[in-house]
């Protein structure tokens, strides 16, 4: 087993613990910690979390060596982990009842597990794509086709910042149940979590073919309410058009004025002051 290889075993092994797991449909709406998730601009996935890009998004702490970013743009959810070092990450996403690993090394790969009764049964391994990291047509191509079928993307660690990894996961905007690990590759037995109380002793080896996860101790992702509506724009012909409506609506309010206050008018004294109009001559003058 390489030294990737092992890392990218280690990390998965954090995720999966030894405690009887609840099933998707008892731990959804269980978990305890939340992110509400800004609307924002797509990001280029460079592997480098620039400011102006990730301006934003919302933030939240992973630990003391590495923090989280989250937004909403182009129907995906887009995650950055900015750390100090280079690392491996990995996303755990339970999704229609099964929990999916979006792993991001040197390459790529999606891993799923699904319950069967209180454990959770490997269903697809690990298929290590998308290693280039130039944009030559056929790396372009190869990220495309990734992430039309798997349904996410993300930058790799030898691209851009060393300590840098962007993700694109397609979102519908779904309340959505995720976990986060990273490990940097000079100490891969030292882990780092989100939440931190899916942290677990490491188990080396490849990806186990039996699992027990807790999704209850994972955390929600929410997606922030979208802004008021607006009226659209309107073109020359419809202002124009809608003046004249407004314009003959206030006529017709001025002929109802003058209706009824030609009667009352007429019963007025006249003015002594020769300058002044008449009550019906002021009433008149609405017409």
């Amino acid at each position: 087993m390489s030294a990737w290889e092992w890392v990218q075993s280690l990390l998965v092994c954090f995720g999966a613990v030894t405690a009887s797991a609840l099933s998707p449909e008892a731990a959804l709406g269980q978990q305890t910690v939340s992110v509400v998730v800004p609307r924002g601009v797509a990001v280029t996935l460079d592997g480098s979390l620039g400011p102006e890009e990730w301006e934003d998004a919302t933030s939240v702490p992973m630990s003391d060596v590495a923090t989280l970013s989250f937004k909403y743009a182009d129907n995906s959810l887009w995650l950055g982990i900015r750390a100090r070092e280079m690392g491996v990450g990995n996303l755990f996403v339970l999704n229609q009842g099964r929990v999916r690993i979006l792993h991001s090394s040197a390459a790529l790969g999606t891993a799923e597990y699904t319950p069967h009764g209180d454990i959770w049964r490997l269903t697809q391994d690990f298929v290590w794509r998308c290693r280039a990291v130039g944009g030559s047509e056929a790396a372009v191509a190869e990220r495309r086709s990734f992430l039309e079928s798997d349904g996410w993307l993300a930058s790799t660690a030898y691209m851009g910042n060393p300590g840098d990894l962007e993700y694109q996961v397609l979102w519908d905007g779904e309340p959505l149940c995720l976990a986060v690990l990273w490990l940097p590759v000079s100490n891969p037995g030292t882990a780092t979590s989100w939440p931190a109380a899916i942290l677990q002793d490491a188990i080396p080896g490849r990806i186990p073919a039996i699992a027990h996860f807790t999704p209850s101790q994972w955390a929600t992702v929410v997606l922030e309410p979208p802004p008021l509506a607006l009226s659209s724009p309107r073109s020359g012909e419809e202002i124009r058009d809608l003046a004249t409506s407004k314009a003959q609506q206030a006529n017709g309010h001025l002929r109802q004025c003058r209706h009824w206050l030609l009667p009352v008018a007429a019963r007025m004294p006249r003015s002594t002051h020769e300058d002044d109009p008449s009550p019906r001559q002021a009433a008149e003058g609405l017409a």
